[in-house]
């Protein structure tokens, strides 16, 4: 993997939390970890594909025809991956979590570029929080298997409160901008982030 020198075209897939749904200034936690990553010298270029609605299955339905003609062959071309909390809301979740968890490995297999994974994010619901407890040990159990970065936020983004206040007050599952900030600190801030950003084979959290 190269160093921090060089430019890295970062592709975003994922759903509205990718996306920043409901930060009044758009930048979400991606826009932000990106602008501190430039900040402290890493260039990048920054894709956010995210689709608000998206499920595990949507986003490997689309993500090569989307990524590919952003990421050429001859440029450091990463993937940051964060999925899985519209799958919840399937008839069957248990059945979902595996689903996307396979949906999971086929994408990491199928990438042939470096993978970053982020945990889902809370999300609004009865029983929602035992039902992301397992899809985040899912995704960390497909990850360790593949050897791919994983970082798991549902917990610190509950231990303060902000994600849940400000998405009780917005449209009951979108928080708003400084929850995103919180997000985006917990991801800048993981040693994983940063290894995997300069290239240190280290990927612990």
């Amino acid at each position: 993997m190269t160093g921090a020198t060089e430019e890295i075209a970062l592709v975003f897939l994922g759903d509205s939390f990718v996306n920043g749904t409901g930060d009044p200034g758009y930048l979400g936690w991606t826009g932000r970890v990106c602008a501190w990553a430039c900040a402290r010298g890493t260039p990048l270029t920054y894709y956010n594909l995210a689709v608000r609605g998206a499920t595990s299955d949507d986003v490997l339905a689309r993500w090569r025809a989307e990524s590919e003609p952003r990421l050429h062959d001859d440029m450091d071309g990463r993937l940051v991956v964060a999925f899985g909390g519209n799958d919840l809301f399937a008839e069957d979740p248990q059945a979902a979590i595996e689903r996307a968890a396979t949906n999971l490995e086929t994408l990491i297999v199928d990438a042939g570029r470096p993978v970053f994974v982020v945990g889902p994010p809370p999300v609004a619901g009865e029983g929602a929080r035992r039902l992301l407890t397992t899809l985040s040990d899912r995704f960390a159990d497909v990850c360790a298997s593949s050897a791919v970065p994983y970082l798991p936020v549902l917990e610190p983004l509950e231990a303060t409160g902000t994600w849940a206040r400000e998405a009780a007050a917005g449209d009951g599952f979108h928080p708003g901008a400084e929850a995103y900030e919180e997000l985006a600190a917990t991801v800048d801030r993981s040693r994983a982030w940063r290894n995997w950003l300069t290239g240190d084979p280290d990927r612990r959290p």
